[in-house]
């Protein structure tokens, strides 16, 4: 095991199956171990072992001696390799959505159906180059809370680009109305002048 995956071996019973720490670097790999000793010596063959992630998608699956990929979730295609002498899973290209919980679990096959020997379980933290554990993706809540946003922001910028419309019509409309008043003025001291020039007249 190198520089590029550390693993804490802190193990301790939760619900029955023991579980384990493990740090990988941001883009490198990841170890998985199921820590299977086999007690019994059980032939491969006669073992179904398989890995999960916390929402149930299958990473790797070994059916009795031979891998197969009929239930492995797309996006764990490719990235995986069992080491059989350590009963490793290997997860490569870590990214920052790879940490979380996996469990690894072993099956016995006999007539009359599989019978359950072990399970661990691991947790995953991703760390940056710099030994820093890498913050948690957004979550759908808050995917959805970023695209609320604009609808939250538009109504506010129209109504302030309404107000602004309303003042800049304010001053034609009150040169409009003094123009009015000026009118309405001027003829009161033009009608004023008129009767003054009758008064003359007489």
């Amino acid at each position: 095991m190198g520089l590029s995956s550390m693993l804490f071996t802190l193990a301790f019973l939760l619900s029955g199956a023991a579980s384990l720490a493990s740090q990988a670097y941001f883009n490198d790999v990841a170890d998985l171990p199921c820590q299977f000793t086999n007690p019994q010596n059980i032939s491969l063959g006669e073992l179904v072992v398989f890995w999960q992630n916390q929402e149930m998608l299958v990473l790797y699956e070994r059916y009795l001696g031979k891998d197969k990929l009929d239930n492995i979730d797309l996006k764990y295609l490719g990235r995986t390799s069992f080491d059989q002498d350590s009963w490793t899973l290997r997860l490569h290209n870590i990214q920052i959505k790879d940490k979380g919980s996996y469990q690894c679990f072993v099956h016995h096959k006999k007539p009359k159906g599989l019978v359950s020997i072990h399970q661990m379980t691991t947790d995953l933290s991703v760390l940056d180059p710099e030994n820093q554990p890498l913050p948690d993706p957004p979550s759908p809540s808050t995917w959805f809370a970023i695209a609320l946003v604009p609808l939250v922001i538009a109504p506010v910028i129209i109504s302030q680009s309404l107000r602004k419309l309303k003042k800049k019509r304010k001053p034609g409309a009150s040169y409009e109305r003094g123009k009015s008043v000026l009118v309405l003025s001027g003829g009161h001291h033009f009608a004023a002048a008129s009767q003054s020039a009758a008064s003359g007249a007489h």
